[in-house]
């Protein structure tokens, strides 16, 4: 996803964002309010929120991490998918168990971040034409 820019990476997390606030409020059933860096928002808007930030910083990750990853060529896939989803997962699940969201466990906070980021990543390719972070073949 190296050539993307700002505002390519800056959609993909709105999309990101949106899917999972949706998938919290109808999988988790979150509702309610929580304090999120200081604002008070609907739980399912904080969960968008952490995933979009999460979103952001797995396409920035990709542009600074991957190129430092020597090997194959036959693993990059792997390795942009592993990375991708790991650092969407792994920081929706900090932010949220930081902010105290109330996310059921950790593991689904991990899953509904990796998720959404997979999801975010395939509505961005076919909707917007964006490059896939993510290759699925």
């Amino acid at each position: 996803m190296s050539s993307s820019t700002f505002m390519d990476k800056a959609r993909k997390a709105v999309i990101t964002g949106a899917i999972a606030g949706t998938a919290s409020a109808l999988v988790f059933g979150q509702s309610g309010g929580s304090t999120i860096l200081g604002f008070e928002l609907p739980t399912n808007v904080a969960v968008g929120v952490a995933n979009g930030a999460s979103s952001m910083a797995a396409d920035y990750a990709h542009d600074y991490i991957l190129p430092a990853i020597p090997g194959q060529a036959k693993w990059a896939n792997l390795e942009s998918a592993a990375l991708g989803l790991g650092v969407s997962g792994a920081g929706t699940a900090w932010i949220l168990n930081s902010e105290n969201i109330g996310s059921e466990s950790t593991m689904n906070a991990f899953l509904l971040g990796a998720g959404s980021y997979a999801a975010g990543d395939w509505v961005d390719s076919k909707v917007f034409g964006g490059q896939r972070a993510i290759s699925y073949y």
